[in-house]
């Protein structure tokens, strides 16, 4: 609700002693970015101000060779690779809830995945790794812009965000809550809270002015840490938002206008805007702890205002977890030593090879004349300057002379020193050379060995990609439970999915039911953190592709292959593959019609010789007939014929009685 009040005391006294328990890590952790960044207060090298000055007079050769910046560099690359596979599922079975759920996986995608989001994450890795402690979160509004969906994932920064100082779990699940600081010039607070300003004035009526609220902020005492730089004739002003949790009851209420269910709190009401709840139609409601924002601007309390989730939209990674936050070291802290002594054994080096040619001389007391001293300082290493001295004579006929000072070498164990801190920066951050991929660093000549040795070596970040991925996983619940809320019906929203494309989806009024009334969460699935080894895996998914007989167990070996191993453009080059596909199935499904025509004619022709034989077998056969009928009727007509001449000679024989 907004409101124009003081921060009360207890308040104002929680805040202040968590932010002083913060201080001294804070001093650390800022010396640590300095050795990373290779800019220790502001000298740009690993050496302090007086260390500065100190080489300055001698060597003048501030140089140092800085290992922490690679090895954490390269760490850094490797967890920057992890991508935690999250899948949004719904706890119930029935279709709505399922299509629910697939519009929150890819809301989910939209918000978690894009360019910015990545970069949030990377920034959130690095102050892990330097500092021991990353904040990443979720926020319904920038102080400067919204995200997609009505939120935006952030990496805050560890000079803008205080944990309570007093959580004994690494989880923070113990903690009463935290505090987001920011400066903010005048145009951008008066853009952002002019609204609640008009509110003030119209319901409270106090007229309240933005100098009201930038005049309080001098007596803050705005941290260092957290002040504008470079602004020209332009004021500021101190915005803390302060999160905790609290007991409240939220009840789910129907838009008699829009349909909508909106989730509605007494807490962020007016007394005279309470009967919404009371006549409107209320779903259902829900008894819980809910998360708390009172945002403070200078010393007043603009808004105090419950939001719809009960987990807080802030989570830390920790590197190593000393007990409690502000006890948590980075990897800075375990080299920091080693770094020091590399620098002082390099400026003994120099200071040495310097001095070795440049030695200075030792002259008798009144051997140099006084006008000819100023030679012998300027150019005593200059072998074109003629140098004149008298030599002294003492009792005996000791006769002394200027001689150059002798500089006694270095020890041996310099450079073994050197080898030693190389060594312990590699040992203590587990980034050795079978981690950086040096085969003659590793002294390995096979890559299978490296790969080998490299799952080995790979377990500390795995162990600390498990780590952020969990802390992932924790984001995506938090955003289950705030996007519902944030969805409005029959909108669309557009959107880059996870492959980068173009994707639009709808918000009905049936599917902002089942959000209400189903349950959702999160399943996170870590991807592998070694390049060598997602590698392997790579290769092996491709062994198996070529032994798989089935095309489309194929297909989904030789994806997931391709997708291990991070080949950039494996999406167009699939489109193209699948067009491929599709034109080769097209050529496939015209061979097999050629084939089919082919038979079809063939049995045509076999039909037509068949018909053809039939035909001749017929007149063949009929021939035959015809010719054995012929044969028949001759020979019938034959005998008929021997018959009658045999019967013509009987005639023609005389009878007895006319004999």
């Amino acid at each position: 609700m907004i409101m124009y009040e003081d921060i009360p005391a207890k308040l104002e006294n929680k805040i202040n002693t968590w932010t002083n328990a913060k201080s001294k890590w804070l001093a650390r952790a800022e010396e640590a970015f300095g050795y990373f960044f290779n800019d220790i207060e502001d000298t740009a090298t690993t050496y302090t101000q007086n260390q500065v000055d100190r080489i300055k007079a001698t060597t003048n050769i501030p140089v140092s060779i800085n290992l922490l910046y690679p090895v954490l560099s390269q760490k850094h690359a490797i967890l920057s690779q992890t991508k935690p596979s999250h899948k949004v599922v719904s706890l119930s079975d029935n279709e709505q809830a399922k299509q629910a759920a697939f519009i929150l996986d890819k809301a989910k995608h939209s918000i978690l995945y894009n360019s910015e989001a990545l970069v949030h994450n990377e920034e959130s890795i690095k102050s892990y790794l330097i500092s021991g402690i990353g904040h990443v979160g979720l926020l319904p509004k920038d102080f400067i812009s919204e995200g997609e969906f009505g939120l935006s994932y952030q990496h805050l920064p560890i000079w803008n965000i205080t944990v309570d100082p007093n959580s004994r779990l690494k989880t923070n699940e113990d903690m009463q809550g935290y505090i987001y600081a920011k400066e903010l010039g005048e145009d951008v607070i008066l853009k952002l809270y002019q609204p609640y300003i008009e509110t003030i004035k119209d319901y409270y009526g106090i007229t309240v002015s933005i100098d009201d609220l930038l005049a309080s902020t001098i007596t803050t005492g705005v941290p260092r840490h957290i002040q504008l730089e470079s602004l020209i004739n332009e004021r500021r002003g101190l915005v803390r938002k302060f999160y905790d949790k609290a007991v409240a009851e939220m009840y789910y209420v129907e838009n008699p206008e829009t349909g909508e269910i909106e989730r509605l709190f007494r807490e962020n009401m007016f007394p005279e805007q309470q009967v919404i709840i009371d006549t409107g139609k209320v779903i259902k409601s829900s008894v819980n702890y809910y998360v708390r924002e009172t945002t403070i601007v200078g010393k007043k309390i603009l808004n105090i205002e419950m939001l719809p989730i009960n987990m807080f939209p802030m989570k830390t990674q920790y590197f190593e977890w000393g007990g409690k936050p502000y006890r948590s070291y980075g990897m800075i802290h375990f080299t920091k030593g080693m770094q020091e002594a590399m620098d002082k054994t390099i400026q003994q080096l120099i200071l040495n090879a310097m001095l070795s040619n440049n030695a200075g001389w030792t002259a008798p007391k009144g051997s140099i004349a006084e006008e000819d001293a100023a030679k012998w300082r300027i150019d005593g290493n200059n072998p074109m300057a003629i140098k004149e001295y008298v030599p002294r004579v003492y009792e005996g006929g000791v006769v002394l002379k200027p001689e150059r000072d002798q500089i006694l070498p270095l020890a041996a164990h310099y450079p073994q020193i050197m080898d030693m801190m190389k060594q312990g920066i590699e040992y203590s951050t587990g980034i050795n050379p079978m981690i950086q991929g040096d085969p003659r660093g590793a002294k390995v000549d096979v890559f299978s060995s490296l790969q080998q040795y490299q799952s080995a070596a790979m377990q500390r970040i795995n162990l600390a990609a498990q780590h952020i991925n969990q802390v992932q996983e924790y984001i995506g619940r938090v955003l289950v439970q705030w996007l519902p809320s944030m969805l409005k019906t029959n909108q669309y929203y557009t959107f880059f999915d996870q492959q980068g494309k173009f994707d639009e989806i709808k918000i009905t009024k049936e599917v902002i039911q089942s959000l209400e009334v189903n349950n959702f969460t999160v399943a996170a699935v870590p991807a592998e953190s070694s390049p060598t080894y997602r590698m392997s895996m790579a290769t092996e998914m491709m062994k198996i592709a070529q032994t798989t007989p089935d095309p489309q167990e194929r297909n989904i070996y030789i994806k997931k292959g391709f997708a291990l191993s991070d080949i950039r453009g494996f999406d167009e080059m699939q489109d193209e593959l699948n067009e491929v596909q599709k034109l080769n199935q097209q050529i496939q499904q015209m061979q097999q019609q050629i084939e089919s025509d082919k038979e079809v004619i063939d049995q045509f022709r076999n039909q037509a010789l068949r018909s053809e034989f039939i035909a001749e077998k017929t007149r063949m056969i009929l021939k035959a007939h015809t010719d054995v009928n012929v044969a028949a009727t001759e020979a019938v007509k034959d005998i008929e014929i021997e018959k009658l001449q045999e019967q013509l000679e009987e005639a023609k024989k005389p009878t007895n009685g006319s004999q």
